[in-house]
Order: C-alpha cells, then structure tokens, then sequence
C-alpha cells in the first residue's frame, strides 16, 4: 500500500466523519477549517471557509445574521491583505461563542486547533 492509499483513505474517513456532524458541529468544523487555513496562512482556504459561512447566513432572522456578515467580510479582507491574526482571532472568538451557544462545551473542551483541523481541512481543500 502506497502513500497515496493512505491520503486517500484519510480523505473518506474525514468525509465520512464530516457527514455524521451536527448542522451545530458543522459550524464548529467550518470554523477549525477557517483556523487551520489562518495558521498556515492558506489565503485561499480562509476565503473559502469566510465565503461558505457567508453563504450559510440566514437573513430572516434580523440584525445578526447582518452583522455577522460584516464581520466574514472583514475578516475575509483582512486574510486577503496577509493579516491573519486579525482573522484568526475573528475566527477563534466566534467559534468559542457558537460553542457556547450550541452548549458544545463539553465536547470541544480539550480539543487543539492545529493538529485535528490541518486534517480536517485537508478535505476541504
């Protein structure tokens, strides 16, 4: 078994876990994609994940979906001009409150950005 069957078999195992997420956790996963893009200063992930989050915004629902939208816009910019700790931290905050607000506490307590998310993000990408 070569090294290209083990990238692939990571990539079915991460879709197959991907597909068995919450909508609640699937937010969660966007944003450690949108966090290990920030890390490794992947401009492009950082846009796709800024641009899916965008995309999923439901404006029925008033004054924050709005606000929100300004706030992706302005952490896209930001990954676009090079400064991603502005929008890592953008990312990292709303995360923590979504995690808070779906009461996923318990279950994101211990977990690392970098080492779950860079493979997490590889099925994006």
């Amino acid at each position: 078994m070569g090294p290209g069957t083990l990238d692939v078999a990571k990539k079915a195992f991460l879709k197959e876990e991907v597909m068995g997420l919450s909508k609640e956790e699937l937010v969660i996963k966007c944003y450690d994609v949108g966090i290990a893009g920030c890390l490794s200063k992947d401009r492009d992930k950082v846009s796709r994940v800024l641009a899916e989050l965008i995309d999923s915004l439901n404006f029925d629902y008033g004054e924050i979906p709005v606000r929100l939208f300004r706030l992706y816009q302005y952490a896209m910019g930001q990954a676009k001009v090079g400064n991603f700790g502005e929008t890592l931290n953008i990312l990292q905050e709303l995360r923590e409150s979504w995690i808070k607000t779906f009461k996923l506490e318990e279950k994101y307590k211990y977990q690392e950005y970098e080492e779950e998310q860079q493979d997490t993000a590889s099925i994006v990408t």
